[in-house]
């Protein structure tokens, strides 16, 4: 058979790049040489399967046509695996436990929708707790979320990155939380559950847990952990204690807050408002207790902190955050605080998403709490991002009279870029040339404004327009 006109190192370097693992397998099956190295190019990229006929077809292709312990060797080359499947047989389950041990080279996993796990098979929980070689773990829609607890307990790999959604299948009618009782769910807690990984976690998402106002002091501390996600606190959501997180992650630098506040309609009112309140005020106080009263903690070097204001406000983050990212929800309007938020965080970049119309002023609440947050906080800020829909019973002159107000709160900060993103067709009534040139010769440090608004009706393209201090300005179209 002649040589092939590309080297080996090229024709390998091509398999690489295949679309699709099924385009691989062609192309290895062309010559001895690809067929036994493209294994390892193929397997390098993540292997995403949905179906019991892809586990058992990518099963059988892992073991063929190698016997004793050199059938396994390319079950080391699997570097990432999404199992995602529902009603899948015994037998195939029992199959995949039995090369588990063989997977020394898995560094990602994710088990999602797998109806096959249950309490009763701690075979397949221990032969996943086995895999010392991961460093990424996603787990999320088990029948059983107790067997979810069970594994990470168990499990004792060099984690970095671990994501957990505690949403149970809609086949089980009560959650794991639902089935203990409130005072059991401490025990639970991320900074307790985790403890296996505590010296090698660097990003955690947590979904769907349930947690109250009494927590247990965390033993141990997660020197790396830099990024935690908070997706959907359920039970006694409205008291969050921020301690145990702050002991426990002391050098975290992102944190990334998925909506809480919920049905706003769902819950009495005057309560929930109280209740967030108190634990503010709890966070806030414990985070300013000196050393010497007691051993008060905040942390130090604060990244940045995105989500809704309500829950940045239930945080009670009382350090200095270099870039917070905030959007307004139903219960912004009850919690009149942007102004106290804004002086304990001391942002430099501040991004505010925002609407207003006939119930709620958003533009206003931000004006007020520009204009009224502290002088240490106005003297910090050095970019303002301000993202709106504006739906006033006067669309043209309430427009403008917001803008204005911006304006007006923004004087005596020391800005040196200011984008306004406009959700609608800015009104023709509002001269931006002319704005943005009174903007830049009152605020001295002020280097551009930016304004951009929707280009077509569906809002795919954007028209983009800014105007510098020396008077120039440009314009263009964006996708986005």
């Amino acid at each position: 058979m002649d040589p092939p006109l590309l080297n080996y190192d090229v024709l390998l370097a091509i398999l690489a790049q295949c679309e699709s693992h099924q385009t691989g397998l062609r192309l290895m099956s062309t010559c001895r040489l690809l067929y036994q190295e493209g294994v390892k190019v193929l397997l390098r990229r993540e292997v995403r399967l949905v179906t019991e006929k892809q586990l058992v077809s990518f099963l059988s292709f892992l073991l063929e046509e190698s016997t004793g312990f050199e059938r396994f060797e390319r079950l080391q080359h699997v570097h990432a695996l999404a199992l995602k499947m529902y009603n899948l047989s015994f037998e195939v389950a029992e199959l995949f436990v039995s090369v588990c041990p063989f997977l020394i080279g898995l560094k990602s996993l994710e088990l999602s929708n797998v109806e096959w796990i249950f309490d009763e098979r701690p075979n397949f929980i221990v032969a996943v707790a086995m895999l010392e070689s991961l460093n990424h773990l996603t787990v999320s829609y088990w029948v059983g979320d107790s067997a979810m607890a069970k594994l990470l307990q168990l499990l004792r790999a060099p984690l970095r990155t671990l994501s957990v959604n505690w949403t149970s299948c809609q086949c089980v009618p009560d959650s794991f939380w639902e089935t203990m009782r409130e005072e059991h769910w401490p025990k639970f807690h991320p900074t307790l559950l985790l403890e296996n990984f505590a010296e090698t976690l660097e990003e955690l998402t947590w979904a769907w847990w349930w947690t109250t106002g009494t927590y247990i002091p965390p033993p141990k501390t997660y020197p790396r952990m830099h990024r935690l996600v908070i997706d959907q606190v359920c039970g006694g959501a409205t008291a969050f204690p921020l301690v145990p997180f702050i002991h426990a992650f002391p050098n975290l630098t992102h944190i990334l807050v998925k909506p809480q506040c919920g049905d706003w309609n769902s819950f009495d009112e005057d309560g929930v408002v109280e209740a967030f309140r108190a634990s503010h005020a709890q966070n806030v106080s414990q985070q300013l207790i000196t050393s010497s009263n007691g051993g008060g903690a905040a942390w130090q070097h604060m990244e940045e902190f995105s989500g809704t204001f309500v829950d940045l406000y239930i945080f009670g983050l009382a350090c200095h955050v270099h870039r917070l990212i905030l959007h307004d929800d139903s219960c912004t309007e009850h919690f009149p605080f942007l102004a106290e938020v804004l002086s304990y965080t001391c942002p430099s970049y501040l991004d505010y998403k925002t609407s207003t119309d006939c119930w709620f002023d958003g533009l206003g609440f931000l004006s007020t709490g520009i204009r009224e947050a502290g002088s240490s906080a106005r003297s910090r800020l050095d970019t303002l991002i301000v993202r709106f829909t504006f739906n006033g019973s006067e669309p043209d002159t309430g427009f403008l009279c917001a803008m204005e107000n911006l304006a007006s709160a923004i004087q005596g900060i020391p800005l040196r870029a200011l984008q306004l993103a406009s959700m609608k067709t800015i009104p023709e009534e509002l001269d931006m040339a002319a704005f943005a040139t009174r903007l830049v010769n009152d605020i001295l440090t002020l280097q551009e404004v930016t304004f951009s608004a929707p280009a077509n009706p569906r809002g795919l393209l954007r028209n983009v327009t800014t105007f510098g201090r020396d008077g120039l300005s440009s314009r263009c179209v964006v996708h986005v």
